[in-house]
């Protein structure tokens, strides 16, 4: 398997960049999203539509994640967009190690972003309704958008429906409940602003 994984990597990557290439000149407006959904189309394909791991970073839906330009996944990382779900990642973003992002609602992540080690996205959960037996218990489930150039520390947790605008920091050890604006700093369980 890792093998075959080093050879994909070697034979398709110039493979998907050429044709990038072409397409940008017919549409420039949406080569990037060609590229990824190219990638990976061809990823889920060749190692099945379920689950890829690549090192020790595992892909679950590898046919529903793409990925951008120079985007760097550490070690012991899941991507977790399961039948219904999509988990976008844009150019130049990192995701460190041990991060997972649970994608069943939607997760896009935009280009230049920073983001550490253990920090969990989760775009599906339980709800957690007051005086609910668990058995009555609904799912949540709400699309996660994360724009350009955001920084998020270690250990954060974000939770469904959430917005981050760009440029926005998110301290470590947050928990994320609610919208951050464009450019806010933001700290705390439950996160709030501490921009001044």
């Amino acid at each position: 398997m890792k093998r075959f994984s080093v050879l994909f990597v070697f034979i398709f990557e110039p493979f998907i960049r050429g044709l990038s290439v072409i397409f940008s000149v017919l549409s420039p407006s949406h080569y990037l999203t060609f590229e990824r959904k190219l990638r990976g189309s061809l990823y889920g394909f060749f190692f099945g539509s379920r689950k890829l791991s690549v090192g020790r970073v595992v892909f679950d839906g590898a046919d529903k994640i793409s990925l951008g330009h120079n985007v760097k996944l550490y070690c012991d990382s899941k991507y977790i967009a399961g039948t219904n779900g999509q988990i976008t990642i844009g150019s130049d973003t990192h995701i460190g190690f041990g991060s997972v992002v649970s994608g069943g609602g939607g997760v896009d992540i935009g280009e230049r972003c920073a983001i550490s080690s253990s920090v969990f996205f989760y775009s599906v959960s339980n709800d957690v309704g007051i005086g609910k037996s668990l058995a009555n218990k609904s799912i949540v489930s709400a699309p996660i958008k994360v724009c350009d150039d955001v920084f998020i520390g270690a250990g954060v947790v974000i939770l469904p429906g959430v917005v981050l605008g760009s440029h926005a920091v998110i301290a470590a050890g947050s928990v994320v409940t609610n919208n951050v604006g464009p450019g806010q700093i933001v700290a705390g369980v439950p996160a709030k602003s501490i921009s001044k």
